[in-house]
């Protein structure tokens, strides 16, 4: 009895690590859209406020990178090719409250980084 419970208790286990671990890369992140370059050398205040869309939207054209500023997180910076296929709709959101939902990632400084999968503006 023992010789047959310990194979099945051994794949138990294993399953149960496995589905823990589903997903556990996935972030979703609900913030501010800015650019990410402007808010390195201005700081949160000058990038977040409306008056700075005009640079952003130019800075964004240029091919600087996005991120969110989150509350909880920071900056988190928008990486993969989300951005590129999608220029239009985010020229659109940019200064705005969304959610980008991807996979976590971690940038040579330590900061956060998402390979989104969907950007949208937040639901109020």
């Amino acid at each position: 009895m023992k010789v047959l419970l310990r194979p099945l208790l051994l794949v138990a286990v294993v399953c149960c690590l496995d589905s823990s671990s589903f997903g556990a890369d996935d972030l979703v992140v609900k913030g501010t859209l800015v650019d990410a370059s402007c808010l390195k050398k201005e700081g949160a205040a000058t990038v977040l406020s409306a008056e700075h869309i005009g640079c952003a939207n130019e800075c964004f054209e240029k091919g600087q990178p996005l991120g969110v500023f989150s509350e909880d997180l920071g900056l988190v910076k928008i990486v993969g090719e989300f951005p590129a296929k999608n220029h239009a709709m985010l020229l659109s959101l940019l200064g705005k409250v969304v959610e980008v939902r991807g996979s976590r990632g971690r940038g040579g400084d330590y900061s956060t980084l998402i390979d989104a999968r969907s950007i949208q503006a937040a639901a109020k």
